[in-house]
């Protein structure tokens, strides 16, 4: 279910270009302006937390981190970390 109040931001086309050729895409810009989510993407169905995920959510300071990878549900991995599938992503926003 997507949620009805999503409104689509002008770059939102170019980043969804951007993630599909980079590893890692940060979005960067004055504070509180809705960059509240760190997102990071997996391939394998047991994903581990990265070193560079750990420094991006102390330097980034965001409020929520996901996992994205391909699973049928998702499940917490660590404290403030979850691990969400694809359409799970779409219920976020």
């Amino acid at each position: 279910m997507v949620n009805e109040i999503y409104v689509p931001r002008i770059a939102e086309v170019e980043i969804l270009k951007l993630v599909s050729y980079f590893p890692a895409v940060a979005i960067v810009g004055p504070r509180q302006v809705g960059k509240t989510f760190l997102v990071e993407i997996k391939y394998s169905t047991t994903p581990k937390l990265s070193k560079g995920f750990h420094i991006a959510k102390e330097d980034l300071k965001t409020q929520k981190h996901f996992i994205i990878c391909p699973v049928e549900t998702g499940f917490p991995l660590a404290e403030n970390v979850r691990v969400i599938s694809v359409n799970e992503l779409y219920d976020l926003f």
